[in-house]
């Protein structure tokens, strides 16, 4: 049978109707995440890595806006060796002075997760710092008609 991931052990637990109402599978989904979101609880499987979710959540409590995994992408694509461009997408104005000042943090090292990180240019590869008062570096997309044409408008 194979190892198999918590998400699959619920999906697998907890099927899907292959007939009923949409409330039917609207309430099946809805105990699915009610089942993930439970892992770390007493008595569920994830219970031993409880200490490590608060930490996680303690350290996320320091109002940061961007998560973690981003940031280990990060480093494991410039620990590797990769050549790399970052964009980031937003439906309005998610992308303030606290993002840009958490991620040039993260550049230069100054993460509270990530102390000594480095994609400031400092170490003579590629600067990734966010500079939003750079109008040649921001940037909006376009949709065309019939939505079959993107463009990008500096």
């Amino acid at each position: 049978q194979g190892l198999m991931s918590y998400t699959e052990f619920v999906v697998n637990s907890i099927p899907l109707p292959s007939t009923g109402s949409a409330e039917e599978g609207e309430a099946t989904k809805q105990m699915r995440r009610d089942a993930l979101r439970s892992f770390c609880n007493d008595g569920e499987p994830g219970e031993a890595l409880r200490p490590h979710l608060e930490g996680i959540l303690e350290k996320m409590r320091d109002d940061l806006k961007l998560l973690p995994s981003f940031y280990y992408v990060l480093q494991e694509l410039k620990r590797t060796g990769r050549s790399f461009t970052l964009m980031f997408r937003t439906f309005g104005v998610d992308i303030d002075a606290e993002v840009e000042r958490e991620f040039n943090a993260f550049c230069e090292g100054r993460h509270p997760l990530f102390p000594g990180a480095r994609l400031d240019g400092s170490d003579g590869e590629c600067d990734h710092r966010m500079d939003l008062a750079d109008t040649t570096s921001v940037g909006t997309f376009f949709r065309g008609e019939g939505d079959s044409d993107l463009s990008l408008a500096w």
